[in-house]
């Protein structure tokens, strides 16, 4: 039996979020950081109701990522969301949490996020 490798559709809109930032390069460890806010909704053919999500971050340079991925509006088993913050810890690892199921369609999505966005996210344990 072979796999058929499904094709996702990824409509994405961003806008930069931070209105200090600085385009010109101007922002490395002085604040002014980018922290876009993306939207979108991921489906594939055959699915009966298309992923949206939502990202938000508020990542500073140097200092660490922070951002929250929100996956909603679609089946229960591929909603919930994921938070990162290594700003604001005063430690090496990255404070998380994440209520997005573990399952082979979550794990399928985050690819096709990762690719379309650059973020990723984990899944509950």
């Amino acid at each position: 039996m072979s796999k058929v490798k499904r094709t996702y559709e990824v409509e994405i809109k961003s806008w930069e979020n931070s209105p200090n930032y600085d385009p010109d390069g101007y922002s490395n460890n002085n604040g002014n950081y980018p922290q876009p806010e993306i939207s979108g909704v991921i489906s594939w053919k055959g699915c009966r109701k298309p992923i949206d999500f939502y990202i938000s971050d508020s990542s500073c340079g140097d200092f660490g990522d922070r951002y929250t991925i929100t996956l909603c509006n679609g089946p229960k088993e591929m909603s919930g969301s994921y938070w990162v913050d290594e700003v604001s810890g005063w430690h090496e690892d990255a404070n998380t949490e994440s209520s997005i199921p573990d399952n082979r369609a979550t794990r399928a999505i985050r690819e096709v996020l990762k690719e379309a966005t650059g973020f990723t996210f984990e899944t509950a344990a």
